[in-house]
């Protein structure tokens, strides 16, 4: 198993925040079933946090184990704090038996 499969660069997904970004090599961010409950989960967390809220940048990432993609993400160097959130197929429900 090699890490050497990166995922594209990540890139913004919410007009209303700069510091929220997806990443994935095999699913458009429209198209996830995630995603209303993604943008009103950033939205109460920005409610929650208020200027807090600036401090972090968000990564979201979808794919699955059997492509075994490291994150772009996980590789970028910043200066605030970083949270990364997997959205991971086959991962409990969907595994292969």
């Amino acid at each position: 198993m090699s890490l050497l499969n990166i995922a594209p660069i990540p890139h913004v997904v919410f007009t209303e925040f700069d510091n929220v970004f997806y990443e994935s090599s095999i699913y458009s961010f429209d198209k996830l079933v995630e995603t209303s409950f993604l943008k009103n989960l950033f939205l109460n967390l920005h409610s929650l946090m208020r200027d807090d809220f600036s401090e972090y940048i968000f990564y979201i990432f979808s794919g699955d184990w059997e492509r075994d993609i490291l994150p772009e993400s996980a590789l970028l160097e910043t200066n605030k704090k970083k949270a990364l959130r997997c959205l991971v197929w086959n991962c409990v429900f969907g595994a292969k038996q």
